[in-house]
């Protein structure tokens, strides 16, 4: 039997009221379509997922990971079958991969896509439901008709349309028939009863006869009424059919590719990633200068501006004598005073901001005190730490960006997200101020759910020296937020290279 004829069966035996194997969708993920913890029952034995409007589960265009037919679920006798419909982009059950079809279990978790929308299957006796009443014949006709795969969708709105003028003329046959019933009675009335027991007996069926006539009645005048409303919610719904089925046939703009959607988002927020680099150093100890002398144009770091008007960087781009043993360590953890004089241009060369290390908020909470040899003397070191979530900076600035910042997704991120890096690798190497910036792109990956020792640990990266400080993104919705700052490598023991695992710094860590 091919799928039109089951769900025409089903649709017509579940509006008919009787028993139809039914279940429920219920949505882990707030989308605009579908609340987070809302339910959906689904009553047909075949249903699609995805952006379409063919789609019986539908969710809004801009869900950049759901497929336009990303799924299907189909009954088939009593078991439920997962479908993967989509060929570029993955259908999960459970967080597994389904490559064609699976069979589902109750309390199973489908989601559209790693980072896409969950839905749990369930019965439809869940406990969201206990206790409902029972759906209309309006609300079951809605149902079916909404739930039917294109393109027979219209045909079982005809077919429908044709059953209730049926059930419409028999009605009206049957109230006939009454009336000539009734006629009959009444003439049977009028004749001469010759015993009186005869007579109460025809009295009573008389009257029995009238309180029938009057359930009649009553039951006609109600049919009538919910006749009339199937009736004009069918006729919109074919009306809204129609429409759309003349509005797929008209050339439609294509919707863009994922890719083309993260080329988007990213390039809306790539002016406010800056070039950051020093422009003069100056050491004083007790009183005296004992340096002042400007640096070359070149490349330090990348740093970025965000929409409430903080400039953000990593620590070491700002303090970075005291991730060293130098002379400045020394001279600056013994009462002197080391200051780096910085400049940062924007990638459109439209901002230039200029500030020293001192403008500042850092985190200084996790620095070793130490001491150190130095002349034959003993002197105090301050050395900063990495890898421990502090190596970040922020400036209040009152310029507002448009990087905006998800501090609370960015404790959170699960293994396998993607992140999206801009910054200024290799610094000058790849970068003229005279000619003109361009800040690049590259990608890492979420390496383990969650944070580890406060930072976020990333694999397969492409980042590297000239990138620290920049942001990492995701993008949501076409919009690129950002959740990282990009901080350092770990080195790789077989090779000596920072290029196995990269640790990242989570916006939540941050404070101004």
């Amino acid at each position: 039997m091919n799928r039109v004829t089951q769900s025409f069966r089903s649709g017509m035996t579940y509006i008919g009221g009787s028993h139809t194997p039914t279940y429920q969708l219920e949505f882990l993920t707030d989308t605009p379509t579908h609340p987070k913890g809302s339910f959906q029952t689904i009553v047909v034995p075949y249903v699609e997922l995805g952006r379409s409007s063919a789609c019986a589960v539908r969710f809004p265009a801009n869900e950049a990971t759901v497929s336009r037919k990303h799924a299907a679920i189909e009954r088939r006798k009593d078991q439920v079958y997962l479908i993967n419909l989509s060929q570029t982009n993955p259908t999960l059950l459970n967080g597994r991969p389904v490559e064609k079809e699976w069979a589902l279990q109750l309390r199973d978790v489908i989601q559209l896509s790693r980072e896409g929308p969950r839905l749990r299957y369930d019965a439809s006796s869940h406990a969201a439901t206990q206790g409902a009443p029972a759906p209309g014949l309006t609300q079951r006709v809605g149902m079916v008709v909404q739930q039917a795969v294109k393109p027979y969708r219209a045909a079982l709105i005809v077919a429908l349309l044709l059953l209730i003028l049926g059930v419409a003329a028999g009605s009206y046959f049957f109230y006939d028939l009454n009336t000539q019933t009734r006629s009959l009675t009444l003439r049977t009335d009028s004749l001469q009863v010759v015993s009186k027991q005869s007579a109460d007996s025809l009295m009573q069926a008389h009257a029995k006869n009238r309180a029938l006539e009057q359930l009649l009645m009553d039951n006609q005048a109600a049919m009538q009424a919910q006749l009339k409303s199937t009736m004009g919610q069918l006729t919109q719904l074919h009306e809204q059919e129609m429409k759309s089925l003349r509005k797929a046939s008209l050339p439609q703009k294509p919707a863009p590719e994922p890719g083309e959607i993260v080329t988007q988002a990213i390039r809306a927020v790539e002016q406010d990633v800056f070039y950051l680099g020093i422009k003069n150093i100056r050491v004083e100890y007790e009183g005296k200068v004992m340096m002042n002398e400007p640096q070359p144009d070149n490349c330090h770091c990348s740093g970025f501006l965000l929409n409430d008007g903080r400039f953000v960087t990593a620590r070491h781009c700002i303090d970075l004598h005291f991730y060293q043993v130098n002379e400045f360590n020394m001279i600056a953890s013994n009462g002197g005073k080391v200051t780096y004089e910085f400049y940062a241009v924007s990638a459109d060369k439209k901002t230039v901001l200029s500030f020293t290390n001192h403008d500042f908020t850092i985190d200084r909470s996790t620095d070793v005190y130490k001491q150190q040899e130095y002349n034959g003397q003993q002197v105090n070191i301050v050395q900063a730490k990495l890898f421990d979530g502090s190596d970040w900076a922020v400036w209040r600035t009152d310029r507002r960006g448009s990087i905006q910042p998800d501090l609370q997704r960015s404790a959170s991120l699960r293994k396998g997200t993607e992140l999206h890096c801009l910054g200024y690798t290799y610094g000058n190497r790849y970068q003229d101020l005279n000619k003109g910036l361009e800040v690049l792109y590259s990608r890492a990956s979420v390496a383990k759910d969650g944070l580890d020792h406060n930072t976020i640990l990333v694999s397969g990266y492409g980042f590297d020296n000239g990138n620290s400080g920049g942001p990492l993104f995701i993008v949501r919705e076409g919009k690129a937020v950002v959740v990282a700052i990009v901080s350092a490598g770990y080195p790789n023991p077989a090779t000596g290279r920072d290029d196995a695992l990269g640790s990242v710094i989570p916006m939540i860590n941050i404070s101004s």
